[in-house]
């Protein structure tokens, strides 16, 4: 690691989690323990509305374990102002939120070219963040909240 006297850099990890609660809570708990580690800094990547819902329980962290926020704007849709994510929206408008979600990438593409993370954990529906980490030859994790069993059952079904 680099060092700027005598102290090592610190190792700047964007999360980018999907626009769902059990997305966004695992994610915040993983920038959580992240944050732990005095060498890591951590920076939750969401709009405003998906920031207010994690940001309670970031802020009972003490001061020397931070998780940042950074927002980028929710994108147009036809979802009323506030509505961002899956809870919050109409079951027969959740399509809508799937919809930001793809129409993310130029957004995402241009924060980590601008902020040049170290690391990048994103969603699993936030697929295109590995062409970008290729890009900047920088590690890209894939978070995929609902957990191995589930996913195994799933595969066998289909």
């Amino acid at each position: 690691m680099d060092s700027f006297e005598g102290s090592p850099k610190k190792i700047q990890v964007f999360m980018i989690p999907f626009f769902a609660t059990g997305h966004l809570i695992p994610m915040a708990d993983l920038a959580r323990l992240l944050a732990a580690h005095p060498n890591v800094e951590p920076t939750i990547v969401t709009t405003p509305a998906n920031a207010d819902l994690i940001r309670p329980s970031l802020a009972s962290d003490v001061a020397d374990k931070t998780v940042r926020i950074l927002t980028y704007p929710f994108p147009p849709v036809g979802l009323p102002p506030g509505v961002e994510n899956l809870s919050t929206a109409p079951s027969d408008e959740s399509w809508r939120v799937d919809k930001a979600a793809r129409l993310s990438q130029s957004t995402h593409d241009l924060l980590l070219q601008d902020h040049k993370p170290d690391a990048i954990i994103s969603d699993v529906q936030f697929w295109w963040t590995t062409q970008i980490a290729n890009e900047l030859s920088i590690p890209r994790l894939t978070s995929h909240p609902i957990g191995i069993f589930p996913q195994v059952v799933m595969k066998n079904l289909f």
